[in-house]
């Protein structure tokens, strides 16, 4: 878990991803308009957060896993 935490923000467009997703599912081109990041870039991130289980997409809506859901209660925590 602390090793998902460390990946996760380790990179801000992570956090910012799994905010958005906390509050509600979404998809990628709403995620980057949202964060003003290319299209590419949201999606190449959302794919490594679904490789770690953090983000799992329907359809190309993608939200919080439970583990995500873990993984920003932590990251709040620590972000305050």
């Amino acid at each position: 878990m602390k090793e998902l935490i460390g990946h996760v923000t380790s990179n801000s467009n992570k956090v910012k991803i799994i905010e958005i997703l906390n509050r509600k599912e979404s998809d990628p081109k709403t995620i980057s308009k949202y964060m003003r990041t290319p299209d590419r870039v949201v999606k190449g991130l959302l794919d490594e957060l679904e490789k770690d289980g953090i983000v799992e997409a329907t359809e190309n809506i993608y939200r919080l896993t439970d583990l995500g859901k873990q993984i920003f209660g932590e990251v709040k925590g620590i972000r305050g």
